[in-house]
């Protein structure tokens, strides 16, 4: 909103002649008060609309009321005479705009018991309108949805009927899994020979209170002496049963491969094999 005052001079104006007649831009100036361009522009137009509160306003004319060298008692002073004419302007045009609705409503056409019942029927049959439009719209979308279930079925009973008929045939599971194998020699020596899934044969002897571990998918082991060995298959204690009189255990992991292996699991043969007096953690 932009102000004029006639009766006297304007904070607008006069920050706005101190400025031409200093030849001073509204850039410099905004520059040298740290106001920006806009804010003095809307200032000098007494726009005060556009600008902050008063509280900022104040701290504006000081700035510049040094800046351009007026007195700034002067300037405090006419600028809140122009202020005070804002306010009284803006209360003005509010209790203008509010007559103004006033009047609007009080020449409306008064609402009689007639005017009601009119109303009233109108949005009957409003109501009753949608209502037909819903179930009209609702049933056309059921019988639709049957047909294309149908469609669907019939569909479906095409391709099973053209789809060949497949054996059903046993898949055996070959997945591998890690086996872990623990041996404690520990009521005395034993010894073994092993074979780790396809690495060569080793064959070794397993001192008291020493240890050896495995790990692999297939695991084969021919021991002497397992009464003397704490045996832990996957951390778990395993147990020996139906073993050869003779002290010699053979053991074939996974289990299902013990059937293809015929006893003893290991023959000497010529082959260079490395007896080892290993010490095993």
């Amino acid at each position: 909103m932009h102000n004029s005052f006639t009766d006297a001079i304007t904070i607008g104006e006069l920050i706005k002649n101190s400025r031409i007649e200093k030849r001073i831009s509204v850039q410099d100036l905004s520059a040298r008060t740290k106001i920006r361009v806009d804010q003095i522009i809307n200032l000098e137009n007494n726009n005060f609309s556009r600008l902050p509160g008063r509280i900022y306003l104040l701290g504006f004319i000081k700035s510049i009321a040094l800046c351009l060298n007026i007195e700034r008692e002067k300037a405090l002073s006419i600028f809140e005479e122009t202020y005070a004419k804002f306010l009284e302007d803006q209360k003005q045009g509010s209790d203008k705009c509010e007559s103004d609705v006033a009047k609007t409503v009080s020449c409306k056409i008064p609402n009689t018991s007639e005017n009601k019942r009119t109303h009233l029927s109108t949005f009957l049959l409003g109501i009753a309108a949608s209502i037909c439009l819903l179930i009209i719209g609702l049933a056309f979308f059921l019988k639709n949805e049957v047909v294309v279930n149908k469609t669907e079925v019939t569909e479906k009973q095409v391709e099973v009927e053209k789809k060949p008929k497949v054996e059903k045939r046993s898949v055996h599971n070959s997945v591998e899994k890690i086996i872990e194998l623990s041996i404690l020699a520990k009521t005395g020596k034993s010894w073994m020979a092993y074979k780790v899934d396809q690495k060569p044969i080793v064959q070794f002897t397993l001192m008291q209170g020493k240890s050896i571990s495995f790990r692999g998918k297939t695991i084969k082991i021919l021991i002497g002496n397992y009464h003397s060995l704490e045996i832990k298959k996957n951390n778990k204690l395993f147990v020996v049963e139906n073993v050869n009189l003779d002290h010699t255990l053979n053991l074939v992991f996974p289990e299902t491969l013990r059937e293809e292996k015929a006893d003893p699991l290991f023959v000497k043969t010529q082959e260079k094999s490395k007896e080892n007096n290993l010490s095993l953690n």
